[in-house]
């Protein structure tokens, strides 16, 4: 996740930068699994998400 195209797939909210209102969601937004269990990273992610996705429509 970033803001430039030129060093990141998506951006901080998991839109891919090349492609209209695609959104990587979950575990897949990690570019390597860590040494801890990602679950409260998963929800705040998702919860970051779904306020984007709310003020959107």
């Amino acid at each position: 996740m970033g803001q430039e195209a030129t060093k990141s797939v998506s951006d901080p909210f998991g839109r891919v930068h090349d492609t209209e209102n695609l959104y990587v969601a979950g575990p897949s937004l990690f570019p390597e699994s860590g040494a801890v269990n990602p679950a409260f990273t998963q929800s705040a992610l998702a919860a970051h998400q779904a306020e984007h996705l709310s003020e959107q429509s």
